[in-house]
């Protein structure tokens, strides 16, 4: 006796009304399969196990069983050979997904009476192509009845993995399924040598790739070379002094006197002149000359603050802006600074002694001067100390 469903011809498997059990305990892999199946218009029933899918086979009478292997409760193996063991349900084609990764697998199918293995990893396509083939096949070769397959069953012994095992299998069913085994087997090569090429395609284009990054790195290096050289010579540092050079000076100074402007904030430009560099050139030595301005701008660094501007503006002289400085505090560093050179003086007791004159000029907010015009203040005011020294024999 066979379900109401089987045999029937009516169906088309292209436009079908078909109803497949998927019985997978992955819940990513049975909605993978629904999606694909469902996208062909079958009908899908999930089992997410092997007991729960052989009462839906009992209850539901589907037209084909795809199931995994490793399930809980009941396998793969064991779900199909409960299907194939009733007479109500043997009908009913049975796909087993599996890895083929042993020839054992193929015995146990052999065993169990599945009608087909699909291995993994399959692709949509191949998976259609093989369910609509079972279906068609069924469809053509209907169940011939109980008697007329156990007739055909016969003993037959296989060795596997170094023993011998002795099964029952129907030599139609296993032409069949060894034929099933072979084609999924050639899918998986013909799979993998398309993945080979694609992999080649891949390895080429990504040989092109690194040519033209390395090619774009060789361009973009040596741009940056370029930049790097013109931003030395565009450098807001001096390079012996460690101090801001003349442009660095100019820059930072324009953009502190336009917020003072904006703000009404007081500073304090300072103009210096190492005395006697000449003299300390030509009797020790451009070296010392180098090292003596060294020693200056060194102490300067120690009378003013970090957040002063600080720069070397030519060969001996130098120019501070002093933020937020009003007159007293110019006068108190002026005297600081003679100071200072008197002490490093007594302490470094050097060649030479360093000295230098010193001016400064005030910035009172609103008032409508310019930082040059400041500079030139400033540097007047040094000049005059510095006259002052010279006629006091200094």
């Amino acid at each position: 006796m066979t379900s109401g469903r089987q045999g029937s011809g009516e169906k088309d498997t292209n436009a079908n009304g078909y109803h497949i059990l998927v019985a997978e305990d992955s819940p990513t892999q049975a909605e993978h399969l629904r999606y694909i199946l469902e996208e062909e218009h079958f009908q899908v029933t999930v089992a997410n196990d092997g007991r729960k899918a052989l009462d839906q086979v009992i209850e539901l009478h589907p037209d084909m069983v795809i199931s995994d292997i490793m399930m809980p409760y009941l396998d793969g193996y064991e779900l199909c050979r409960h299907i194939k063991s009733d007479e109500l349900t043997r009908h009913i084609p049975v796909i087993l997904l599996t890895s083929l990764a042993d020839i054992t697998d193929v015995a146990r199918g052999l065993e169990c009476g599945t009608d087909s293995f699909i291995t993994k990893p399959y692709s949509s396509e191949y998976l259609l192509k093989h369910v609509q083939k079972m279906l068609s096949n069924r469809v053509s070769q209907p169940d011939t009845g109980a008697g007329d397959r156990e007739a055909r069953r016969c003993k037959v012994e296989l060795r596997l993995s170094g023993q011998d095992q002795m099964i029952m299998i129907d030599p139609q069913h296993m032409l069949n399924l060894l034929l099933s085994t072979y084609e999924a087997a050639s899918q998986r090569n013909h799979e993998l040598l398309r993945t080979q090429d694609e992999l080649n395609q891949l390895n080429e284009r990504l040989e092109e790739l690194v040519e033209e990054r390395t090619a774009a790195l060789t361009s973009e290096i040596t741009a940056r070379e370029r930049l790097q050289n013109e931003l030395r010579e565009l450098s807001l540092k001096d390079e012996l002094s460690g101090l801001h050079n003349r442009r660095g000076f100019w820059t930072l100074a324009e953009q502190h006197w336009r917020l003072a402007r904006s703000t009404g904030q007081q500073f304090v430009v300072f103009y210096a002149d190492l005395d006697k560099l000449k003299y300390i050139n030509d009797t020790y030595g451009h070296a010392q000359g180098d090292a003596a301005l060294r020693r200056f701008s060194h102490a300067i660094e120690q009378i003013f603050r970090e957040s002063d501007i600080i720069a070397r503006v030519g060969g001996d002289e130098f120019c501070v802006l002093m933020i937020g400085a009003d007159i007293n505090v110019a006068q108190s560093v002026s005297r600081r600074f003679h100071t200072t050179l008197q002490r490093i003086n007594i302490e470094e007791k050097n060649l030479y002694s360093l000295s230098a004159s010193l001016g400064f000029a005030h910035y009172q907010p609103g008032s409508p001067i310019s930082i040059s015009d400041l500079i030139k203040q400033a540097d007047a005011d040094m000049y005059a100390q510095k006259q002052m020294k010279k006629r006091a024999g200094v």
